[in-house]
């Protein structure tokens, strides 16, 4: 067989990677030697010096500098508070007719400004017009059946019954003659006794008839019974009772403005049949609004309804006085409602003018709220995250050390509590107290346990060494 010789060069390569990590390292030491030496001479070559002073100004070179200062107990404070509402008019009325009937003018149109009691709609009054004709026809028979029976029997009328009386006395008497004359024949054989019997008969039927001709001609003099009289003025006055219904109904088919307002919505035209209670027209009132704001309960009871509160929208201050707050509490957002008039817009000389509110929109009340407050004020510069969404401080701690026992300062992570937030400025609480150190600028570029040089918010400034 055959060997195939290696080449030299693979030998050579072989070599190299076997003597690799010794070389390596070999280098690396020279290479460090050469630095520290270049490092320590001067543009000379010779060895620089090591003076006191130099390793002073590199140690305080490696300090970082932050803004501190000495913290101090909140004490109470009145803090500004805004407080969101609507605007809303005082009266908004949504305008329709009590009964059934086709429109037949509309006076009005959505955003005309009207007058109180200014008509604005109009119904057809045909059919209420005919119904008031007849009712008076009616009540004018009824009126003269009443004076008839006021005034009684006419004088004519109580001479015929007078008449009659005469005859029929005149009848009796011939009746009376009669039957006197055949009771004196009844011994005798010349009468029978039927004959007797029709006498008397007729006798009593003729003084029947007087006697029920006396009586008429006695209620003839007496007049119309009272009672006849009540009955036709009852009558009179149901008549009159119909038509003052019917002249509401006239009254009710023109719709008037009850206040003086503007026409914010129209919901019908001419020729629609309305409804009874059906809206036609939705008016609000003009310039008279109130603002519904929600408020905390401690906040609404301290409110003073003798006092005036300014009220904003949009930049505009607006004054206005406390009118009610509302003895419940509001089932979405658990605050009482704060009920406010806002005061008209007047000119230079006291004139009314148009408001630039309009219903709907948000106002706000700024409100100064007194705290009781527990903890620290700090900037908000002085925050940073800690874990689990929490926040943390730095805390400036002064030690002794080295040779010549100089003060150094330090600075430790401590986690708080924010309890409120103001503007640029948060109130904490947490493990700390009174008088210590706090850093309040620069905590981005700091490390717990790092050496730190300081100014204090005063513009003192106290490095470290």
């Amino acid at each position: 067989m055959k060997i195939l010789k290696t080449p030299r060069i693979i030998h050579l390569s072989i070599y190299i990677m076997k003597k690799a990590p010794y070389l390596l390292s070999t280098g690396l030491i020279f290479f460090s030697l050469s630095c520290v030496n270049s490092g320590n001479a001067d543009e000379t070559g010779r060895p620089a010096a090591k003076t006191s002073s130099n390793a002073a100004d590199k140690s305080l070179s490696r300090l970082s500098h932050v803004s501190t200062t000495i913290i101090t107990s909140a004490e109470d404070s009145q803090v500004a508070r805004n407080y969101s509402g609507t605007v809303v008019a005082k009266r908004t009325s949504e305008l329709g007719f009590k009964r059934v009937g086709r429109i037949v003018r509309l006076q009005v149109d959505q955003g005309d400004l009207v007058e109180e009691n200014e008509l604005i709609c109009e119904l057809e009054t045909a059919q209420i017009e005919a119904q008031i004709a007849i009712l008076r026809a009616q009540r004018v028979a009824a009126m003269a059946r009443l004076d008839e029976l006021k005034a009684g029997p006419r004088k004519q009328t109580i001479e015929v019954a007078k008449a009659q009386l005469i005859e029929f006395l005149a009848v009796r008497d011939q009746s009376k003659s009669t039957f006197e004359r055949r009771n004196r024949l009844a011994n005798s054989d010349a009468i029978s006794t039927q004959d007797i019997d029709d006498s008397r008969h007729q006798l009593a039927a003729a003084d029947a008839r007087v006697a029920a001709q006396r009586e008429i001609i006695s209620e003839l003099e007496e007049g119309t019974r009272k009672e006849q009289i009540a009955a036709q003025v009852a009558e009179v006055a149901r008549l009159d009772a119909s038509l003052d219904a019917l002249t509401v109904e006239i009254d009710e088919s023109q719709l008037r403005a009850p206040f003086k307002g503007y026409i914010a919505k129209r919901f019908l035209d001419e020729g629609a049949i309305v409804q009874p209670g059906q809206a036609i027209y939705r008016l609000i009132e003009a310039n008279v609004l109130e603002a519904f704001i929600g408020l905390p309960i401690d906040a609404a009871s301290n409110l003073d309804a003798t006092r005036k509160y300014t009220l904003s929208v949009g930049g505009d201050s607006h004054s206005a006085t406390l009118k009610a707050v509302l003895p419940e509490l509001d089932a979405g957002t658990r605050t009482r409602t704060a009920i406010f008039t806002i005061d008209p817009e007047v000119d230079s000389d006291g004139s009314a003018i148009a408001t630039k509110l309009a219903p709907g929109q948000i106002i706000q009340l700024r409100l100064e709220q007194k705290i009781n407050q527990e903890g620290f004020w700090l900037p908000i510069s002085a925050l940073t995250k800690s874990i689990n969404g929490l926040w943390s401080i730095y805390v400036v701690q002064t030690e002794k050390g080295g040779s010549q026992s100089k003060l150094s300062y330090t600075v430790q992570r401590t986690d708080v509590e924010i309890v409120q937030i103001d503007t640029a400025r948060v109130l904490v609480r947490g493990a700390i107290k009174e008088g210590e150190r706090v850093v309040i600028d620069g905590v981005q570029k700091i490390t717990p346990g790092q050496q730190v040089s300081f100014a204090d918010t005063f513009g003192g400034t106290d490095l470290a060494n």
